[in-house]
């Protein structure tokens, strides 16, 4: 325990070190502060990760309370990444969705496709509205905070009650009802994801989209692979067992937390090129508007105030049972883009390929335009 406590002491110093340090970067050079509040978002993931399972190693008995701070943290990266992406498209999320309206989505990729075809009968396997297949990327992004919100809530009390179980599989225990419900929510995201990423592939490429991807999934990915192994390796009848010198607590809590600490402190460095600050220093620092703040303060706080994080879950689930449905009166796309597009003479012409040509047009309309500014 005292060994593994100290390695995981140890790589949270050298990963929250690196992870404050380029934070700190891109508070001090807080030139585009909606991308750039949430890039410092995704990098805090790595001081919660490290600190919270520091402290599962020390307060082991409380494992399942504090694993469920950065297993909640994990949906909000989840989201701040989207946004991020969104940002990257354009600077306004309202003209953002509003170019998806002209815009030809692409085929799911599978397995929604799978679904799409045999359980939603549709045989394209496609979302003919653009604004439609916008929103239920967004939906099945910010679905996740809400079930990992839940998910967190759900396991504080039932550990409270003694039904949660963390060591069984059983399902007469809630753990791992959870779980499943979770993981279901997860792929989700991760699909979501990816269908965008497909549809945007070409205007996020200076971006380096899959870098930063992988940044975070990698995270993700590890933490559930080695949950899973020392789950099946600690459970009752399990192939590991306590001894004199390796309790159980070390072997289930323990070893799991501390491989986390060392695999951050990589990812922390990984960090360094995936997200890079001097990106946004410009040429003549003279010219830097100070958003940031003395030191970065103002980027921080900004960064902390997770209020358009629920403002985003909100949208997502107004979509979802209001307007959804007062869609489905609507008069059909070609409507809509006359009442919107019009001045730009795209009424009865076949949609864009390209979000690039669909921004373009957004932006030689002059209402949208004024609507922007």
């Amino acid at each position: 325990h005292g060994l593994l406590l100290c390695l995981a002491v140890i790589f949270s110093i050298i990963a929250c070190s690196l992870s404050v340090y380029l934070m700190f970067r891109h508070a001090t050079s807080y030139s585009q502060p909606k991308a750039q509040k949430q890039i410092i978002r995704i990098l805090l993931m790595v001081p919660v990760y490290t600190i919270a399972c520091t402290l599962s190693i020390q307060f082991y008995k409380k494992n399942v309370y504090i694993a469920s701070v950065y297993e909640f943290y994990e949906s909000l990266v989840i989201a701040a990444f989207f946004l991020l992406l969104c940002r990257y498209l354009h600077f306004d999320l309202e003209s953002l969705q509003r170019a998806f309206i002209l815009v030809e989505p692409k085929p799911w990729i599978h397995p929604i496709r799978f679904f799409v075809v045999y359980i939603g009968r549709n045989k394209k396997g496609r979302t003919e509205d653009g604004q439609k297949w916008f929103n239920i990327i967004w939906v099945g992004v910010f679905q996740f905070c809400v079930i990992k919100a839940l998910g967190a809530l759900i396991k504080c009390i039932t550990e409270a009650a003694g039904v949660y179980c963390e060591e069984s599989n059983n399902a007469s225990h809630a753990k791992i009802w959870i779980m499943v419900i979770e993981i279901l929510s997860l792929v989700t995201a991760m699909l979501s994801l990816l269908q965008f990423y497909k549809q945007t592939k070409l205007e996020l490429a200076p971006h380096r989209p899959l870098l930063k991807f992988v940044a975070i999934k990698l995270v993700i990915f590890l933490f559930y692979v080695q949950s899973f192994i020392f789950n099946m390796l600690t459970k009752e009848g399990g192939a590991i067992k306590p001894s004199a010198k390796f309790s159980y607590p070390s072997w289930a809590v323990g070893v799991p937390n501390a491989l986390l600490c060392m695999e951050m402190a990589v990812i922390s460095v990984l960090h360094l090129w995936a997200y890079p600050w001097d990106l946004y220093r410009p040429s003549q620092p003279s010219v830097l508007i100070d958003y940031g703040g003395f030191l970065g303060w103002r980027a921080f706080v900004d960064a902390l105030n997770f209020i358009d994080l629920l403002q985003s879950v909100a949208r997502a689930f107004y979509w979802l049972f209001v307007q959804r449905r007062r869609n489905k009166t609507a008069q059909g796309l070609g409507q809509m883009q006359n009442e919107h597009y019009n001045d730009m003479g795209r009424t009865g012409r076949s949609k864009l390929s390209s979000l690039s040509e669909a921004l373009a047009a957004i932006e030689q309309t002059p209402h949208e335009l004024q609507v922007r500014r």
